[in-house]
């Protein structure tokens, strides 16, 4: 129940308090000095963390948090979540101030929801079924009907 209802509602949650209150923080300051006052407590959070998990054995750590490779390993697309991230964080305070967290957030679903079925089959290879997509088209349905 945590990993699949809890955490996705928080980070939802999460998500619309973050572009809503950088819309208006944006509003007093301007967009790209919130994103760089955001955006320094983000390196600063993950440099505290990424030395802070250090400090404990791997094999005491969930497998996501472990040191599997190096800076020798690098690769471009490891860049690709960090330009998403700036896309979300840079677009979606812009998107609600012209049209609202409601419908900004529900479009964000339904491309979250489409895509997700997406990845799923192409990169995870988890098969559609006709419950998987029956759910998505209820989702989507709901999402429109949230909008309206």
């Amino acid at each position: 129940m945590l990993y699949s209802l809890v955490l996705p509602l928080f980070v939802g949650t999460c998500s619309v308090i973050q572009n809503a209150l950088n819309k208006q923080i944006s509003n007093r300051i301007s967009l790209p000095l919130s994103l760089l006052v955001n955006n320094l407590l983000v390196l600063l959070l993950s440099v505290a963390l990424f030395f802070t998990l250090r400090l404990w054995p791997d094999d005491a750590l969930p497998a996501m948090f472990r040191t599997r490779a190096g800076i020798q390993d690098f690769s471009l697309k490891f860049l690709v979540p960090g330009l998403c991230g700036f896309l979300l964080i840079t677009l979606a305070p812009y998107a609600i101030e012209k049209a609202g967290a409601t419908r900004v957030f529900i479009g964000i679903i339904v491309a979250q929801i489409v895509v997700s079925i997406l990845w799923d089959f192409v990169a995870e290879a988890i098969p559609l079924s006709p419950t998987r997509l029956a759910g998505a088209a209820l989702g989507l349905a709901g999402a429109w009907l949230a909008s309206r």
